[in-house]
């Protein structure tokens, strides 16, 4: 169950989920059958191999897939794992295996190292996660910075896009303006002209009445 939690492998590893599952099950099968049944099986040291062998794998096969943290892990139970294989072969008296005090002890010594290097790996799995945390961070206020820069250039150019249109709009203004005081003085000058043009009428009238009476 610690294998699970610690290297997520739900959520990471569904495939070894199951595996560990199934080994779960097989162990508490067998520890059901030992208290129930079948008393001597507590003394078959061997059926630990297979937890055993679940976890070291788990924790090699997670460390080759990327995940750090699961490095003191799988060396914390491929030695507790090597320390039972020694006590294993010890109890079968195979002649190229010396007994001595490392050998006797070689499944207290793997506890110790465990536990020793368990706490390395929690150590070692919160500081990965805090710099993981950390670079997400960094990451999140270098977009903010990013984004505002964008945001402040978006706005700039919509300013200096206001400006022209703004400055546009005053140069079509004066050129109406101006426009406008053209066609004004035009109107002024052919009101002029019309004035000019009737008084020139009524002295040809004139001319031709007093030609007419002559």
């Amino acid at each position: 169950v610690f294998t699970k939690l610690f290297l997520h492998t739900r959520a990471r590893h569904p495939r070894l989920n199951r595996l560990l599952n199934v080994i779960i099950g097989i162990r508490t099968i067998i520890f059901l059958l030992a208290l129930t049944t079948f008393a001597p099986l507590l003394e078959y040291r061997w059926i630990e191999f297979l937890p055993l062998s679940g976890a070291f794998y788990c924790g090699l096969y997670s460390y080759f897939k990327g995940y750090k943290a699961a490095r003191f892990f799988a060396l914390a139970y491929g030695l507790l794992f090597l320390a039972f294989c020694v006590k294993v072969l010890i109890n079968l008296d195979l002649p190229f295996i010396e007994g001595s005090i490392v050998t006797h002890y070689s499944i207290s010594i793997g506890f110790w190292f465990e536990m020793w290097l368990l706490s390395f790996a929690l150590a070692d799995k919160v500081r990965i996660i805090k710099d993981s945390k950390d670079r997400a961070m960094r990451r999140i206020i270098s977009q903010h910075e990013i984004n505002e820069q964008l945001k402040d250039k978006v706005n700039r150019e919509l300013e200096n896009e206001v400006d022209k249109r703004t400055r546009e709009i005053s140069d079509q203004k004066v050129i109406i303006e101006s426009q406008n005081e053209e066609l004004i003085q035009a109107n002024e000058k052919l009101r002029e002209q019309a004035g000019e043009i009737t008084k020139m009428n009524a002295l040809l009238d004139l001319d031709n009445h007093k030609l007419k009476r002559t």
